[in-house]
């Protein structure tokens, strides 16, 4: 009896030291995915890409809103037209943040599932080289140009690819039956 208590005390003694490596070697990826994902300035190229999002629907809202104040006989005043418009573009902030927290949550989970601790090491040394470092204190300011290009192309190309064609497609479809 003593040696069968002895040798489940050392199995139950390996088992808990086995797990509490490996709960240790969890964190450890886990810290390096999250360190990875601060390196490559995630937080920052989302709120850049998140603007022009924040924008748009803060205007397409108000508008909405604003119609359907005026079916109901309601004109809102300029101020107040202001105020309602910062506060849902404010409100759309908040959900975008809470999108890009969860959206953070995935990258880092997919950083463990795919990634070795070894290579999860590679990966944050390579992002701390000067040259790399450089690159990505450069990224944000090209991704505001890029945006800001893909809004004004947008803004100059709507009525040739969306407007005038959805027109077509409403005379050929709905408004010939």
């Amino acid at each position: 009896m003593d040696v069968r208590n002895r040798f489940l005390g050392m199995v139950v003694a390996c088992s808990v030291i086995l797990s509490w490596g490996s709960a240790l070697a969890d964190d450890e990826k886990q810290r390096l995915a999250r360190q990875l994902f601060e390196l490559v300035n995630a937080d920052q190229l989302q709120q850049i890409m998140t603007e022009p999002l924040v924008k748009a629907v803060r205007s397409g809202i108000l508008k909405n809103v604003k119609k359907k104040l005026s079916e109901e006989g309601i004109e809102l005043a300029d101020d107040k037209s202001e105020e309602l418009g910062d506060f849902i573009g404010q409100r759309y902030r908040v959900l975008m943040d809470e999108a890009g927290a969860v959206g953070k949550e995935r990258l880092v989970a997919h950083y463990v599932e795919t990634f070795s601790e070894d290579e999860l090491h590679e990966l944050t040394a390579a992002y701390q080289l000067p040259a790399m470092r450089r690159m990505l204190d450069l990224t944000p300011g090209w991704t505001t140009e890029l945006t800001q290009l893909g809004e004004a192309y947008g803004r100059d190309n709507i009525n040739r690819v969306l407007l005038e064609p959805m027109t077509e497609w409403l005379d050929a479809n709905v408004y010939s039956r």
